[in-house]
């Protein structure tokens, strides 16, 4: 990831995954936060509404599968790089991707988190708890809480779960 940090003209990144795995989307969602300006593409053998659904609440701006024809590959690389959202049509056409799932913009996210508290937030997503991340930045559990309470605010969450759809 820190790579990414002096590539600003990046526009889009596409992942080659076979399947999509947890924490997979999750080091994704990192990239989303930290790295918002780039879009995020996910070309996947599998079509499996669970998988395109989870890459749609991970912040991912495409979800590829290989099994597309040519043309609609194309089309759906397209989609994207014109800064839309692609998901495949099976899915797309029986309404199960909600909008406002689909355009969750993590760039705000980076936008509004200090350095820190981006450091935090990743921490925290990535399941460490309060004291876990005290310990790795050499502070209090305190200091993590306050610095909580400034994530949760900036970012209108109530609880950490809410974070998934970063």
């Amino acid at each position: 990831m820190n790579k990414l940090k002096n590539k600003r003209n990046l526009s889009a990144i596409f992942f080659r995954l076979e399947e999509p795995t947890i924490r997979q989307l999750n080091d994704l969602r990192t990239i989303r936060v930290l790295y918002g300006h780039i879009r995020l593409v996910i070309i996947a053998d599998s079509d499996r509404q669970r998988h395109v659904l989870a890459a749609v609440q991970a912040g991912m701006h495409g979800y590829i599968p290989t099994l597309l024809d040519p043309a609609e590959f194309d089309r759906a690389v397209l989609t994207v790089c014109k800064g839309q959202v692609y998901v495949p049509a099976s899915i797309a056409n029986a309404g199960i991707v909600k909008e406002e799932s689909a355009n969750k913009n993590p760039e705000d996210a980076s936008k509004l988190l200090s350095r820190k508290q981006q450091e935090v937030f990743f921490l925290l997503r990535s399941g460490l708890t309060n004291k876990e991340i005290a310990r790795k930045f050499n502070v209090s559990e305190a200091a993590i809480k306050s610095h909580n309470v400034a994530i949760y605010r900036k970012l209108g969450a109530l609880k950490r779960a809410d974070f998934i759809h970063y």
